[in-house]
């Protein structure tokens, strides 16, 4: 994302000044704004500096003062007041109140929450805000498009914290075949919406899915989470960075999680797992879905795209077997199947293979015939590229090539397990 953070080169100092140490914040009379003008001018340097940084402090109250100078005929005032103009009128949130409310208080993980950010502009100058407030404009985007575009804008300036204390992430969702929601991320790339509030006018800005969307802060354990919107300007003059002159912050906004995640939940980003076990002799492996959306399995197995990868593998050292599971002979396309493409939901399991256990000795001992009879470590590998990047990659949307299945012709489920997830080794007695 970009940055929304002005850097104003034109004041970068170097040395110590006099009066860098004087507090800059505060409001100012009309005769202290005049002075500071002909300061800009001044053969001293520590005034000139001081003036610099003062009017910009004071900000657009001093701004009809500094266009008379900037038109002026004293070249240096003029030059330094275009300046410090350009600087001022560049501000984000100048003289805005924000104030951050959520749809609801209280509210389980998985729940989504509506993010109200509302703005007042207390001052009798329009004020500059990174959000996109034309009405016309966002009826024009998609829903997902809108969430995920608001939610960049909202997040380049949040401060979420969780229950313990640590900050929380923006997550997001990888956005391809969302040709809409691809714009809304380009169009960021260099710089992001402003919108105008007029004088004593509102406005507010309603982020959907806080929580839950493309776009997402996820609030997955129990307790409260708090909230903070703050903007700093991010000046080349370390004085006014270490005064925070400009920086506008809203109120604490405090929510609860009153229904956590499943434990099985990652809370760092993980997709999901594989395991093991044990039941009427047979081994089973099973898929959990450890995101915090749904997330697609491909079980269609078979040697080669758009058919997954399962393998059992034994180690029997220094040896090792793969045992695949079970696909149809020589399988073509027409063999895929989309009632094997399966959703999961966030923190449950899904069974991937089953093996009995002596048919898996049996094969091992077939491959490996000096395997000792000793225990065996076994573990199951899954692997996946059949997605929507492997449909656009191998052309097939929308293709009218016969004996492709109609499921892979038209964009599969954006969340499908791609990659590749191995369980744990269990130990395997190579005798009963």
């Amino acid at each position: 994302m970009p940055s929304f953070l002005l850097i104003v080169a034109c004041l970068a100092v170097s040395g110590h000044a006099q009066g860098e140490d004087r507090p800059l914040a505060g409001s100012a009379t009309e005769a202290e704004i005049a002075t500071l003008i002909r300061d800009l001018g001044d053969a001293s340097f520590e005034k000139r500096t001081f003036a610099t940084r003062r009017l910009c402090a004071i900000g657009m109250d001093a701004r009809e003062p500094l266009a008379k100078a900037a038109a002026g005929d004293e070249f240096e005032t003029a030059l330094r007041a275009r300046k410090i103009l350009e600087t001022v009128d560049a501000l984000l949130f100048a003289g805005a109140e924000i104030t951050l409310e959520m749809s609801k208080a209280s509210f389980a993980w998985d729940e989504p929450l509506d993010l109200h950010v509302r703005l007042i502009n207390r001052s009798k100058y329009p004020a500059r805000v990174p959000f996109e407030l034309d009405e016309k404009r966002r009826a024009a985007l998609s829903a997902n498009a809108r969430q995920v575009g608001d939610m960049l804008d909202v997040g380049d300036l949040l401060r979420v914290s969780g229950p313990d204390g640590r900050c929380i992430e923006l997550r997001v969702d990888e956005f391809l075949g969302a040709a809409d929601v691809l714009a809304e991320v380009d169009s960021r790339l260099d710089a992001g919406p402003i919108s105008m509030i007029g004088a004593g006018r509102e406005a507010t800005l309603i982020v959907k899915a806080f929580n839950r969307g493309w776009a997402r802060y996820p609030l997955l354990d129990g307790g409260a989470y708090s909230l903070v919107l703050d903007y700093r300007p991010n000046w080349n003059d370390p004085v006014l960075n270490e005064q925070l002159v400009g920086r506008v912050v809203s109120n604490e906004l405090v929510v609860k999680v009153s229904k956590a995640a499943p434990a099985a939940v990652s809370r760092v980003g993980i997709e999901a797992g594989l395991s093991l076990r044990m039941s009427d002799h047979n081994l089973i492996a099973e898929l959990i879905n450890r995101a915090d959306q749904p997330i697609w399995v491909n079980r269609n197995f078979g040697p080669t795209p758009p058919f997954a990868w399962g393998r059992w593998v034994v180690e029997v050292d220094p040896l090792q077997q793969e045992i695949p599971t079970p696909a149809p002979a020589n399988p073509t396309w027409g063999d895929f199947q989309s009632a094997q493409l399966v959703e999961v939901h966030p923190g449950a399991v899904v069974e991937m293979a089953r093996i009995e256990v002596k048919a898996l000795r049996a094969a091992v001992k077939q491959e490996l015939k000096d395997a000792a009879p000793r225990n065996w470590r076994v573990h199951f590998r899954y692997s996946n590229v059949c997605d929507q990047r492997w449909q656009l990659s191998e052309d097939l949307i929308g293709s009218d090539v016969p004996g492709i299945p109609t499921v892979l012709k038209e964009p599969l489920p954006r969340r499908m397990l791609a990659s590749v997830v191995a369980s744990e080794a269990i130990e395997l007695p190579a005798k009963d």
